[in-house]
Parts: C-alpha cells; structure tokens; sequence
C-alpha cells in the first residue's frame, strides 16, 4: 500500500474509522495478487494507490499533479525512494513494514467459512 498526499491534508479535520467499518468496506477476503485499486483520494489530501499505478514520476503526475509526498510501506516490493519522483515530491521510507508470509496470505485468500476457519486454527 502506498498512501500519497497533497497539498490539502492538513486541514484540522479529524476522521475516524475503526476496523469493523474498514472490513464493511473492503469485505473479509483477501484480494489475489493483483490486487489494488486505482488512485483513489480517500479522505481530503490523503490518497492511496497501487505501485504500479505510480511507479513513475510521469505516473504519479498523470494521477494528479499536485502531489507532494509519497509514502512507501511496501520497501520489500516497491523501489520507491527519495529522489524517484524529482524534485518537489518527497518520498518518506516506512522500512520493515513486511507483508504476510505467503502461506498466510492463501488462507487470508479464502473465502469466508468453515474451510477457512479450519486454516485459519491450523
């Protein structure tokens, strides 16, 4: 996951979620692989995008032009660094942010039931 953020987030608003409303959202199921969305701006200045939606600096601007900090969380997987997007983006390195090993990630895949519950206690 990378979250990208313009120049408008620092407005003073406070909002909250919690991890049930995010699961109302984005379901129980882990995506595949390919997973990600299109750069979508979640709350005001804040977006998220998939890597390789933004991979470059002509990427990232196609997405939006006011962009000015890049946040990578993803370093095992995503190259981003200081310097990748020019000058005037700067790109904040989150390292050992690591994903699920891989066997996890196929049970966090299934979808939601018995079969699941029992990978889920295995």
């Amino acid at each position: 996951v990378i979250w990208l953020i313009g120049p408008g987030s620092r407005r003073g608003r406070v909002l909250m979620s919690t991890f049930a409303t995010v699961r109302e959202a984005t379901g129980q199921q882990r995506p595949d692989h390919n997973h990600g969305c299109k750069p979508v701006e979640v709350v005001p200045g804040v977006w998220t995008a998939h890597f390789h939606d933004i991979e470059t600096s002509e990427a990232l601007h196609r997405v939006s032009t006011s962009l000015r900090t890049v946040v990578n969380c993803a370093t095992d997987k995503c190259p981003t660094k200081p310097g990748s997007y020019g000058d005037g983006v700067d790109v904040v390195v989150v390292e050992g942010l690591l994903d699920d090993p891989e066997p996890r990630k196929k049970v966090d895949a299934m979808p939601e039931g018995a079969e699941k519950e029992a990978a889920l206690k295995a």
